[in-house]
Formats: C-alpha cells, sequence, structure tokens
C-alpha cells in the first residue's frame, strides 16, 4: 500500500439496526401497511426519524416539515408516510420534487409500486404521473398544464414554470403537500436561484399547502424556519445522526493518488461483496484513471461520465448495481445522480482548479453513499501533500455543515463569486421579477417589493429597493414588460415577457429572441420594399439557423464546445458546404461585416455577440450548432460526433435537452396568438425537436397517431436509423416488437407521402 497520512477519522452511525417501532404497529392505515409490507418483503423497522416524524404528525398535521438527517437514515419513507397517508385517508393530492430527470424517473418506479402493493391489498387505485419538461422523459415541455395525477413527480425546474401561469392556480392551490427532496439545492451555486424562487412562489402562493423538505443536516436552519414561517403556518423541525449501516470516514494524505486507489482497490475487491465509487474532477481525469486501474483490474472499472450517451449510462448503472462491474469512476458533480449499492467511495478531488474547494455539504453528499443494505461502509477522502486537509476535517471533527448561502439576491460579501451576475446584472433576480408580473394582469411595484421581502434572500439579509428598481427598468427596456398608461408603478408583460415566462426561458434569452426576430422581420420589410418579389427573411430562415439561435441563448453558453477556434472554424465550414442547397443557412451570410445585404452587426447585436475580429463566441456558437444538426441527421452514432467535434459536457442529458426546451419555447414565441404572427417556423421547429427526441433520423416517426418515443425505441433496435429503412422491414418485424396493424399502416402511409 502506497504511504499515507491519517489526517481524520471515525466511525459515524450504529453498528446494529436500531428499532424505534414497526410499521405494522404505527397509527397508519392498514392497507399502506400491508402495501408496505409486502414492498419490502416483510415488516419494517421504523429508524428513529421515521418514528419522531409519525409522533409529530407528519401524516396528518398541516404544517411544513424541515426533516434533516444523513443518508440511510430513512428520510425518504417519512414523506411517503406523509404522502400515501393523505391519498387514502383523505384523497389529497402531493408533488414530489427531486433534483435531476433520472432520480424522477426513479422516483416514478418506487412510488408505482407502493401504489401497486396498496392495490393489491384492498386500496383504491392511486395515480402516479411524471412531469420533467423533457420530452424524452416525461414528454411534456415546460409550457404544458400539469399532470392530473394524485401524485406528480417532477423537477424544480418544471415545477417552477407550473407555478407561474395563472392557469394552473387551480391545480398548484389543490395540492397538500410539496415534498422538495434535497432541499439543500437552495444554497447550490448555480440552481440555487431559481429554486429559492420556487420556494417563495409556494410559500407566498400556495397558502394552503405544506413543504416537506428533506435534507442532508445543513446549517441556517434558524434562518430556514423563520422563511418558511413567514407563510402563517407552523414550522417543524425534525433532525436526527442515526445512520445504519455505520460509515467509516478517513481523510488522508497521500503522496500518489492514483496509485494509492489501485493499491486500494487490490486489496477489498477480492472480497466479492464489495464495489468501489471513485469520484474525481472532470471527464478527462475519469477515463485517464478508469484505464489506469483497468490496468490492475481489468473488466471490472468502468468509466461514467456526464458525456456518455444515456443508453450506456444506464448500461454502467445496470452493471454496477448487478456486480457486473466492480468499481465504477466517476465525475464529482455526477454524485447526486447515482444510486448505487457502493460498499466503498473514494473521493480523490477536492479541489477544483478555478472552482474553489468542495464543500462540507459536498463531500456528505459523496461519502454516504458507501454501504448499502446491511454492509458498513468505508468513504476515503483523498490530499496530496500540497492540498489544504485542515479545514475540510475540521467541520467533520465538529459536525458543522455549512450555512445556505442565498443566491437569488446573493449578500454582497457574496456577490462577487455569484454565477448569477455579470457586469452588474442579477440575470436571476429579472427572471423572478417577470415571472411574478407575468403570473397576474398588473401589479405595483410595492407588490414586487413584499414578494422580495418573502425570499430566502430577505430572510438573511436586508434587500436595497435599488437592485429590483434597476431589474424593473432592465425588463421594461428589454420590451418584457411595461408601464401601465397613467401609472408610475403598475406593470404588466408584454406577450413576450408573458411567453417567456411561461416556457420557462431566462429573461434575458427571451429578450434576445423577440430582438432577433424584429429585427429579421424589419430586415424583411425593408427588403420587400426595394424588391416586392423577394423572399421574406424569416422563411428563409433553416433548422441550422434556427439552432444557432438556441445556442446562442444564456441557457446554452456554459455548453458551448471549446476547443481552437481555427479547429472550429474549418470542421464548420467543411460541414455548411456538404449541407444541401435548400439547406445553407442564412445565418451564415451574417459573418461578411461588409455586406451590405446582410447587416452583420445588427443581427449579431440582436444575439448578444461581441462580431469584432477578436471574438470567437459565434465559431462557438456555429460548431456547437452543427453539432447538434448532426446528431439531429442520425447518420452517425454519438459517441462517434461528440469525439469527432472534442464536446465536453453532458450532451444528451443537458444539451440536447436544454436545446429542445429551447426549440419548443421560440415555438411559442413565434406562435400568432401568444406573441408574433410567425407560425410558419413552428412546423419546422416541432420537426427539429422531434429528430433531437429520438436522436435524429425518426423523428418524423412521432408525428404518426400511436408512435411514441418507447415504440421509436423499438423499431431503433431492429437496426433502423432513417425513415427509409423501414421500407426494408416486413409486417412480421414489426408485429414482432409488439406494433400492432393499424400502427404499420399508419407507417406505410407515412413512407408513401414521403415517395412524393
Amino acid at each position: 500500500m502506497s504511504v499515507e497520512n491519517v489526517v481524520f477519522e471515525d466511525v459515524f452511525g450504529v453498528a446494529e439496526r436500531r428499532s424505534a417501532g414497526r410499521i405494522s404497529s404505527a397509527n397508519l392505515d392498514g392497507r399502506l401497511v400491508h402495501g408496505l409490507i409486502e414492498k419490502f418483503g416483510g415488516d419494517v423497522d421504523l429508524t428513529p426519524i421515521q418514528s419522531e416524524a409519525i409522533a409529530q404528525g407528519i401524516t396528518w398535521e398541516r404544517s411544513h416539515f424541515i426533516v434533516a438527517a444523513p443518508t440511510n437514515s430513512g428520510k425518504t419513507l417519512v414523506a411517503l408516510l406523509r404522502i400515501f397517508e393523505g391519498c387514502l385517508r383523505r384523497a389529497e393530492r402531493f408533488v414530489y420534487v427531486v433534483p435531476l430527470k433520472a432520480l424522477a424517473e426513479e422516483k416514478l418506479l418506487e412510488l408505482e409500486a407502493i401504489a401497486r402493493a396498496i392495490k393489491s391489498n384492498g386500496g383504491p387505485a392511486i395515480s402516479v404521473g411524471i412531469s420533467t419538461g423533457d420530452y424524452r422523459v416525461s414528454e411534456d415541455f415546460p409550457d404544458s398544464p400539469p399532470v392530473l395525477s394524485e401524485i406528480l413527480v417532477c423537477t424544480p425546474e418544471r415545477l417552477d414554470v407550473l407555478l407561474r401561469n395563472p392557469e394552473n392556480s387551480g391545480w398548484s392551490r389543490s395540492v397538500h403537500s410539496f415534498v422538495l427532496d434535497e432541499f439543500h439545492l437552495v444554497g447550490d451555486e448555480l440552481r440555487g436561484a431559481r429554486f429559492e424562487s420556487l420556494v417563495t412562489r409556494i410559500l407566498t402562493t400556495c397558502c394552503d399547502s405544506s413543504i416537506i423538505a428533506l435534507s442532508a443536516t445543513f446549517g441556517s436552519v434558524k434562518m430556514v424556519t423563520e422563511w418558511f414561517a413567514q407563510s402563517g403556518c407552523r414550522v417543524k423541525f425534525l433532525s436526527n445522526n442515526y445512520r445504519f449501516p455505520r460509515l467509516v470516514r478517513r481523510f488522508v494524505e497521500v503522496e500518489d493518488k492514483n496509485q494509492w486507489i489501485r493499491d486500494y482497490l487490490l486489496k477489498v475487491l477480492p472480497d466479492s461483496d464489495r464495489s468501489v465509487l471513485v469520484f474525481v474532477y472532470r471527464q478527462s481525469d475519469v477515463l485517464r484513471l478508469a484505464k489506469y486501474l483497468q490496468e490492475s483490474s481489468a473488466n471490472v472499472v468502468g468509466a461514467f461520465y456526464s458525456a456518455l450517451p444515456i443508453r450506456e449510462k444506464s448500461r454502467l448503472v445496470d452493471d454496477f448495481s448487478s456486480g457486473k462491474l466492480r468499481v465504477l469512476v466517476c465525475t464529482t458533480a455526477l454524485a447526486m445522480g447515482i444510486n448505487s449499492p457502493a460498499s466503498d467511495v473514494i473521493v480523490r478531488d477536492t479541489v477544483f482548479h478555478g472552482f474553489g474547494t468542495l464543500t462540507y455539504s459536498d463531500l456528505s453528499q459523496m461519502i454516504g453513499r458507501a454501504g448499502r443494505g446491511q454492509r458498513e461502509g468505508v468513504a476515503h477522502v483523498l490530499f496530496s501533500n500540497v492540498e489544504q486537509s485542515q479545514s475540510l476535517s475540521a467541520r467533520f471533527k465538529e459536525d458543522l455543515p455549512d450555512d445556505l448561502v442565498p443566491r437569488l439576491i446573493p449578500h454582497k460579501k457574496f456577490s462577487r463569486k455569484a454565477k448569477n451576475s455579470s457586469e452588474g446584472i442579477n440575470h436571476e433576480l429579472d427572471n423572478a421579477l417577470l415571472a411574478q408580473i407575468a403570473s397576474r394582469i398588473s401589479i405595483n411595484s410595492n407588490e414586487l417589493i413584499e414578494f422580495i421581502s418573502h425570499t430566502f434572500s430577505a430572510t438573511c439579509h436586508a434587500i436595497p429597493t435599488a437592485e429590483v428598481t434597476d431589474s424593473l427598468q432592465r425588463l421594461e427596456k428589454e420590451k418584457l414588460i411595461y408601464l401601465n398608461e397613467n401609472s408610475e408603478s403598475l406593470y404588466s408583460a408584454t406577450k413576450l415577457g408573458r411567453t417567456t415566462s411561461f416556457a420557462g426561458l431566462s429573461a434575458a434569452s427571451g429578450a434576445m429572441f423577440g430582438s432577433f426576430l424584429r429585427a429579421m422581420i424589419s430586415l424583411s420589410e425593408k427588403t420587400r420594399e426595394a424588391a416586392p418579389n423577394s423572399p421574406s427573411f424569416v422563411a428563409r430562415l433553416t433548422k441550422f439557423d434556427l439552432l444557432v439561435i438556441c445556442v446562442a441563448s444564456i441557457e446554452c453558453q456554459s455548453m458551448w464546445i471549446r476547443t481552437s477556434t481555427g479547429f472550429n472554424r474549418d470542421r464548420v465550414m467543411s460541414y455548411l458546404e456538404g449541407l444541401p442547397s435548400d439547406e445553407k443557412p442564412l445565418c451564415n451570410l451574417w459573418r461578411d461585416a461588409d455586406s451590405d445585404t446582410y447587416p452583420t452587426r445588427r443581427l449579431l447585436a440582436t444575439l448578444r455577440l461581441d462580431c469584432s475580429p477578436d471574438a470567437f463566441s459565434f465559431e462557438k456558437i456555429f460548431a456547437t450548432a452543427a453539432l447538434i444538426h448532426e446528431y439531429s441527421e442520425g447518420k452517425k452514432p454519438l459517441q462517434q460526433l461528440i469525439d469527432e467535434w472534442s464536446f465536453k459536457g453532458d450532451f444528451e442529458g443537458r444539451l440536447i435537452s436544454t436545446t429542445m426546451w429551447l426549440l419548443n419555447a421560440l415555438a411559442s414565441i413565434c406562435n400568432g396568438d401568444r406573441c408574433y404572427r410567425l407560425d410558419f417556423l413552428r412546423p419546422k421547429l416541432f420537426e427539429l425537436t422531434q429528430e433531437l427526441a429520438v436522436g435524429g433520423g425518426l423523428g418524423g416517426l412521432l408525428a404518426v397517431k400511436g408512435i411514441g418515443l418507447r415504440t421509436v425505441e423499438r423499431i431503433r433496435g431492429l437496426g433502423v436509423r432513417q425513415l427509409d429503412d423501414l421500407r426494408k422491414l416486413g409486417v412480421e418485424s414489426l408485429a414482432g416488437i409488439g406494433i400492432n396493424k393499424t400502427q404499420t399502416s399508419a407507417l406505410k402511409q407515412l413512407l408513401v407521402r414521403r415517395s412524393r
């Protein structure tokens, strides 16, 4: 074993499972009790946090509950008891919010299994639905109406949009409780601001609803309690450090981290009951370390990172869960999304250059995954000799969780680090205010300030009125809101502002889309004045043009391809030259700064792009759009495309899902009934969305009645990559994968129309 210096070591949790009673003896509906016993294969021993929650009225009391307890302490069952007791005894409605789409799918299966068990034990049929705003996951978009099930599983962003739209107010007020899993997300640098805005909206508009906040132990409990209490509802805080199985936590300094990991695996892998998760900084580190470990532990080491195709990610997780893979090397960014049976966890990297150091909460989330079932967990956090291990280890020694830092309106001492601020602009505050204005016919500035006063930010520190005023002025300048006539403080949303908010777009992106479309309409009108028979510029926009517009948005900027500009330029130009003449993008003509016909600087300015000779944003956007466009055609395997374009990041999970959402939002803005009368663009936008939904080539199938994403996946399993490939298949082949005669007939009609 390589040389190590133990900085901190302890054992967290208890050696034997501690029973605080049995589920069968709890005061619960008998149908639920028997359903849970069937689901778990026997009577359930209640953990201390579960027993305390029942005693405190979790199953019936209309209070807000904050449940803070470690991983493996039983927090989830606390929420499930409230949900199913409410469904059975009072026919109430519940929303279960999880931070990731993949976790939403897992939670859906878990809730459905319990619902089936309840029904098989004499209970009613309890409907469970899912809504993520991702067409590929739940076949809805952010602006789709809510799923009218008794239990709805969704992501924070999807729920945020549902609550913005006043048409959904009847549904939202019918929700008895909102379960917010991983509640510490409110302090997350990237997503915390929107999560804070969401919780504030629940507290202020769903006055009869309760919040059940689930999280590992976190600081700022007093401030969160005060925040919730502003709604006038009682707040109960439940906390317990019980955990079973035990977790051995070790912080060690080592000379060579990779060698230490290799030696550790050689020591533990002979035990067939042990499996290891290894968290590292980024994708390149995952690949290098996995390759290094495979030299000594061949065929049992997998590499899991965000850029992998979704199917490959699922295969890796399944192989790891089944024991086929014993070691999974992954990025720390995926810590929240992996539900694994790991006995051991190793955190190799705690310092992210340019981003800072992992926090207590980050590490707790990762190392808490060690140990499953009866198996004791072992977690190692590695430090090099030059890294500062003392501050982190001290927090674990003293059990000092991080305080939750408000992100919607950060305090001045955090503003320099805030990701939602650029050049002094608080984009997240703009989004929150626009959402509040769009949800009403009109609203005055005092009411907006009152809404802000109910945020977690305002609970923690004073909010200068000037910040709200500055944000309102920006929104008005961007034509997203306007001052009512003869009024100095009464605001309403424009059609663009309302559509932007209800589609879940950021204010900045909505303003950019509107500015671009207005410029194109104006350019078309001026051209027609000079040449009446000339085609409309807007009508000439190709699918590639539409992708460029979406990729330019603030939502996509962190996902742009960032390879050398020379490579980008050459590859993009080669790709564009290979496109058919009718698919040549109009936006490529904007690259000529000297053109009189195409006012480059004006069009690029609407996309908020710098068109100076030394600016490369446009080339990064073009490269990213070209990658997405090539993916939509479905002619090459995904991994080949990612390698050829040197894309780094979560392609399907983030870039494609975000692009589909933006295309749908752009289609809403082009809806004449909602915003601009550009309905002729909508079929093109929907067709492109469908191509991205199925990974290219087969998107047209989704327009056929009776054909959905799952059916397309089965057809793809027959080796079909393009619509024309269907001609080679016989009826028997389609019938073999469950496609009925009606669907087969519809597919044949589609092919006939295509041949015409």
